[in-house]
Parts: C-alpha cells; structure tokens; sequence
C-alpha cells in the first residue's frame, strides 16, 4: 500500500491510512460499567427513564392543586396506584369515556359492552374497583379517571365534563373529586400521566408509589417485595426529576436507585428487603 504524499509547503507527517480497530461491543460495556448489577434484561436497560414533575404546591386549599406529569408509566401501574391513594370507599368515574368507546367499539369484550349501556351518566361511565383494575385490558388508550368521595350522580358526571370540555379546573367542578387522572398512549411505552390532587399529600404518595413500581420493574422483581416508598424520603424540586433503568441495581437484599436532576445526582434511595425500609443516602 502506498502512502499518500502531501502536497503542501509544510513537512507533514506521514498519514496512517489503516482504519484504527473499533473496540468489539462488550469491551466497551467493560471499560464503562453499568450501574446494575446481577441479570438485567437489554430490554429493560433500553426503556426511557422515568419522568416526574410536581408542578407546583398550592398556596391555599381552594385555588392550588398540586399537579403531577410523569412519563411513561403503565396504564396498570397508574389505575393500580390510583385505587392505593383515595379511599377503598370512593366512587370511579370514566369522564367522557363514550367518545373513546362506544358500545359497538369493535373487539369490546362482552362485559364492557353490556357496562356501556348499563352505567352510563351522560358521556361518562360509572364502573367499580374490579372494572377499573381490568381497565388497562382495553390497551393504551386516552383516559380521564375521577375518583369522588361518595355516590355517584348525572349531575356530577356533567359538571365534570363540561369543566373539562371548557378548560377549567376539574376539582373546583366537584367538591367531592379527590383526585382526577388523564392518561395519554405514547409511542415509545406506557402512557403519560397527568394528574391533580385535592392535597399535596396525595400528591406526594401518588408519586412514591410511581416511583415504587418503576424501581421493582427495573430491578425485576415484584412489587410486592418492596417496602412502600415513604412520601417523605422524596426531594422533588420545581424542575422535577428523573430515574434511569440503569441507575437502579440489586445488592442481596437491597434495592439501590439513583435520582437525578437533569446530570446531576440529588438523592440516593436505598430498600432493603430485609428490613421492609427505605433509607436516604
């Protein structure tokens, strides 16, 4: 092979035209480790981060409501973790629900379809605990999800629709609403989440137990077997943050997760399945 010549008025070095070796796949997964440790899927390491936002703390209790977006989130994850912070006692309103499925929607199962025309407030559809747990089996699909202290009536069906349609503040529409989800499908996975409390302690559970989910998804173990984040162990600043898959690892009985605010580390979170606690380091 010959080596090119340069042409110019200054002595060159000769130039290395051999194309330099790239370093094969797994060396570089070596030379910069990941954060978990133990089996973790490719899968799972690919997913996007999970996002969370409080948007802001309410000044007094009737014009702020704490309002929370986070992406992605599984439509089963947020029904599950809705049903976990409002009372076992409360109603569940489908707000709108007939503009997303009619009762002659193709592939409706049978149930829904004989719900549709049976509980049917206006748009809106009144279902129980059970229905809202099977909800997700419909798919990522556009929600609006109220839960209200008490029966349900047409007239709180409409004044929720029509709070809705306007652009106004869903809770001021009904003084009974404790919390008020909507749920967007994404293309990447899950759906984003929206959703308004009537405190900021609802607020802050909804949040931790989101955040509850995602780690045990990411470490690839159930739910079930870790402790319920305690609210309180959260920082959320105004900017909000987020939780990479990889930042999450498994040590024995230890669940390890990293929180991040845009490069930088805010907060370490430590559960130990031993104990049933969650530290803060």
């Amino acid at each position: 092979m010959t080596t090119p010549v340069c042409r110019c008025r200054h002595e060159c070095p000769p130039r290395n035209t051999e194309q330099p070796q790239e370093t094969p796949l797994m060396e570089r997964r070596r030379s910069h480790p990941s954060a978990f440790s133990g089996s973790v899927s490719c899968e799972t390491l690919r997913s996007p981060p999970l996002r969370v936002r409080l948007h802001h703390e309410p000044a007094d209790d009737i014009h702020g409501y704490p309002t929370v977006e986070l992406s992605p989130c599984p439509l089963a994850t947020a029904i599950a973790v809705l049903g976990r912070v409002t009372s076992p006692l409360s109603s569940t309103l489908l707000v709108d629900a007939c503009r997303t499925v009619t009762p002659r929607t193709s592939r409706l199962p049978r149930a829904w379809r004989d719900l549709l025309e049976r509980e049917t407030l206006g748009r809106s559809v009144r279902i129980d605990d059970s229905t809202l747990r099977s909800l997700h089996q419909l798919g990522e699909r556009r929600w609006t999800i109220a839960r209200i202290d008490g029966p349900l009536d047409a007239t709180d069906a409409f004044a929720l629709e029509q709070a809705i349609l306007s652009g106004q503040v869903p809770l001021d529409a009904d003084l009974r609403a404790s919390v008020v989800m909507q749920t967007c499908p994404q293309r990447s996975a899950g759906s984003a989440v929206w959703a308004q409390c009537r405190d900021l302690e609802t607020a802050r559970a909804f949040i931790a137990a989101i955040v509850t989910h995602f780690v045990a998804r990411c470490a690839a173990c159930p739910v079930e077997s870790l402790p319920p984040l305690p609210p309180a162990l959260l920082r959320i600043p105004a900017s909000g943050f987020s939780i990479r898959p990889r930042d999450v690892r498994c040590e024995s009985a230890n669940v390890m997760a990293r929180v991040r605010r845009g490069n930088r580390t805010i907060l370490n979170l430590v559960a130990d399945r031993s104990t049933g606690l969650w530290t803060r380091v």
